[in-house]
């Protein structure tokens, strides 16, 4: 099997069969399976809510990180995959993990970032703390100061794509009328320049 998606699985979507949710499971669980392989399943398998794979995506979210390039990517796809569906226990995991790691975090949020529009928005269903400690995290490794912007027309690349990442959660914010972390994100972000947040 060549290392890009798993597209015979659309013919499965509407069927929620258990025996063809372990079948696709146990391909998921395979040592040396590619990583857009395992990507394309795992995802399958997260529309279906399927426990065993969501408790399998979820161990992998550990440190230390693994150094073997195809289980490192794995993880990365895992992990971007879980937040996407909203596994509340693996954002739990990673606000842990990108404290100590920064550059997977910064890899991890490019791609959630790029591919966001293409998922469902996870992040109002996230709490008020945990976008804002997202966003401060963000501006930090992402400052915004830092991003040339251009009026000109012009592919939007992963870079780009953070900072509407970052518009989205000041957004969210919003609409929660949660004006107080608001006012947190400016005290906590004041050497960032953000009075662009209003």
């Amino acid at each position: 099997m060549k290392d890009e998606r798993v597209w015979i699985t659309y013919k499965f979507e509407k069927c929620q069969d258990d025996e063809i949710s372990n079948i696709l499971y146990e391909k998921l669980i395979e040592e040396k399976l590619y990583a857009n392989c395992y990507k394309s399943l795992l995802e399958d398998l997260l529309k279906r809510n399927f426990k065993p794979a969501i408790k399998h995506a979820l161990k992998q979210v550990s440190l230390p990180l693994p150094n073997d390039e195809l289980e490192y990517k794995k993880l990365l796809f895992g992990t971007s995959l879980l937040i996407n569906y909203f596994i509340r226990e693996a954002w739990v995991k990673v606000a842990k993990i990108i404290q100590k790691e920064y550059e997977f975090g910064k890899e991890l949020f490019l791609s959630i970032a790029y591919e966001r529009s293409q998922n469902k928005n996870f992040l109002k269903f996230m709490s008020s703390e945990d976008l804002s400690d997202l966003f401060i995290w963000l501006e930090e490794k992402f400052p915004r100061k830092e991003h040339k912007e251009t009026e000109e027309a012009h592919f939007v690349g992963r870079r780009e794509e953070i900072e509407y990442f970052k518009d989205n959660i000041i957004e969210e914010l919003k609409q929660k009328g949660d004006n107080e972390t608001e006012l947190e994100i400016k005290k906590n972000t004041e050497k960032s320049s953000l009075n662009w947040i209003g």
